[in-house]
């Protein structure tokens, strides 16, 4: 089995070593649960919300792009490519 850069051996299903404080899955969904609840009591405060892990994952839509994200529009405008690209990423086999 792997370990981490400081000798701690890797947990089964993820890349990375666990800890004392977050030992298992069900520790890093508490951890997100509050999190999250913090958000909602910063912003319910009208307070700033700064995102300092690195780790941001938003989508930056054009306004003229929002009328795609709808899953039947999107689908029959990009459904066809992304299944192309998709297949050719993971080594499908398009006729199957």
């Amino acid at each position: 089995m792997n370990v981490d850069r400081l000798g701690n051996t890797y947990a089964e299903g993820v890349p990375y070593a666990r800890g004392r404080i977050l030992g298992a899955s069900a520790d890093d969904l508490t951890k997100v649960a509050q999190a999250q609840a913090h958000i909602r009591a910063r912003r319910e405060r009208g307070e700033t919300v700064h995102l300092m892990s690195g780790l941001e994952r938003r989508l930056d839509a054009r306004a003229d792009d929002l009328e795609m994200m709808d899953d039947e529009l999107a689908q029959a405008v990009h459904g066809e490519r992304l299944r192309e690209v998709g297949l050719a990423h993971l080594g499908g086999d398009p006729e199957r």
